[in-house]
């Protein structure tokens, strides 16, 4: 008695082993993960350890779909050895979706750094799908214009080559139909257009505060002031004609209480209880809003929550300021773009990425999502525009390509996210994509 039941002590651990195992592979919502699966003909066949390989196919398990991965490419997925790519059973392997194999991933070495690119894209594009659609150019010899939805038009906002690092305003026609007016409207027209009172700057977010005022929130940056930190500017209606735009706060720095001389970019604004806030950094996720005007005028930010740094499945590179931030009412969370500078694998240059991240839409603002591997347009698999063509060229930067997010408005009835990003200091872009594919790519942070 005493025997059996030890025996069914072990029987009961092992099946719990089994339905932990089916239960995590199963999970749609975890990061990708390479498994074998003993082939059914192997079971009776005897095999040396010479072609243990040989027993099992390989699969890449990535939001619910099972990919088969040749054996020689299985380390361009995992880090795990043979002995401890973990096995799926049958009846598990058949609970995903079965996709396409896997394209060779053998690295041709004869072509340096732009084959580590295509291996890197292949890589990511096998892990997760492209997402962006509908890529049009917003502006040419322009720098990381930013986008946003303000007076039922599309207001852009960037950096052109033609005035320097003054920043630039125009209309962004969104329709099928000419302007309904010919004038400047607001004082801006629907090309490069300077306004009276004018900004300089690197990297502009927008933020739209009301139908009347939007907020600027750029960095400086020129012979002396490279990295010279956040400033912020708010724009509204001319209360007078309202036909024009004017100052309802002038340019001034902002900076983090107590650490006035900082060097800080990136910041992230969005909306709470119709007050602006900041994203300082995403993770450790540091949110802070302005408490008050030095003697100076410059706005002192302070901290409206600090939350412990979390593990991310994201391997490329450390996590960094995009664009604005929107609240997704139906799911209660806000939506914003990262970005961050990693490497491709092989690769020596660096390289730009952005993804997406969502967090709670109440004090203390706390990290809920995050994708775990960089956003591709649709069309990655043969001729992605993101990383092709020619590298960045800025001051023999070791950089090959930047895609630089700034920009993002949600409609959210139709459910579609537009976004804008610089690509290679040159080239402006806006994009679409859908929210719930946008939602689905990314996985839970804890």
């Amino acid at each position: 008695l005493s025997m059996l039941r030890r025996v069914s002590s072990c029987l009961c651990y092992y099946y719990f082993l089994l339905v932990c195992l089916g239960t995590t592979l199963s999970d749609n919502k975890r990061a990708p993960q390479v498994v074998k699966f003993l082939n059914t003909s192997s079971f009776s066949h005897q095999f040396n350890s010479s072609d243990v390989y040989s027993a099992y196919t390989f699969y890449l398990l990535s939001n619910g779909v099972a990919r088969e991965v040749h054996q020689k490419d299985i380390s361009f997925f995992t880090k795990e050895s043979f002995q401890t790519i973990p096995e799926i059973t049958k009846d598990v392997l058949a609970s995903f979706n079965h996709g396409d194999n896997v394209p060779n991933c053998e690295f041709n070495k004869d072509n340096g750094f732009d084959e580590a690119t295509r291996l890197g894209i292949l890589r990511i594009s096998s892990l997760q799908k492209g997402l962006v659609y509908d890529l049009r150019v917003v502006c040419e010899k322009c720098k990381n214009p930013a986008i946003i939805k303000w007076n039922d038009r599309l207001l852009l906002c960037g950096e052109f080559q033609s005035h320097g690092t003054q920043l630039i305003f125009s209309w962004i026609n969104d329709t099928r139909y000419p302007f309904y007016s010919v004038e400047d409207h607001l004082g801006i027209a629907t090309k490069v257009h300077k306004l009276q009172t004018e900004l300089y700057g690197i990297d502009p977010r927008l933020l739209a505060i009301s139908e009347d005022k939007f907020l600027v929130i750029y960095s400086l940056y020129g012979k002396h002031v490279r990295n010279g930190g956040i400033v912020l500017a708010g724009y509204e209606k001319n209360k007078t004609n309202n036909s024009t735009m004017e100052f309802y706060l002038t340019p001034r720095k902002m900076y983090l209480e107590g650490d006035k001389d900082s060097k800080q970019k990136n910041w992230m604004p969005f909306l709470y209880n119709n007050t602006p806030h900041f994203i300082q950094r995403i993770n450790p996720m540091h949110v802070v809003k302005i408490l008050y005007h030095d003697e100076t005028g410059q706005c002192v930010a302070g901290s409206v929550s600090l939350q412990p740094k979390l593990a991310m499945h994201w391997e490329y590179g450390e996590i960094r300021g995009g664009t604005n931030a929107v609240l997704l009412e139906d799911i209660g969370e806000y939506l914003g773009l990262f970005h961050s500078m990693g490497n491709f694998a092989m690769e020596s240059k660096s390289t730009y990425f952005f993804g997406a991240f969502t967090f709670s839409a109440e004090p203390p603002f706390r990290l809920l999502r995050l994708s775990h591997t960089p956003i591709l347009d649709k069309d990655s698999k043969n001729s992605n525009l993101l990383y092709d063509g020619p590298w960045f060229r800025v001051m023999g930067l070791p950089i090959n390509f930047v895609n630089y997010p700034t920009g993002l408005f949600v409609e959210q009835a139709a459910g579609i996210v537009h976004i804008s990003f610089g690509h290679n200091d040159i080239t402006g872009y806006r994009g679409k994509i859908n929210l719930q594919e946008l939602l689905d790519s990314m996985l839970p942070v804890s």
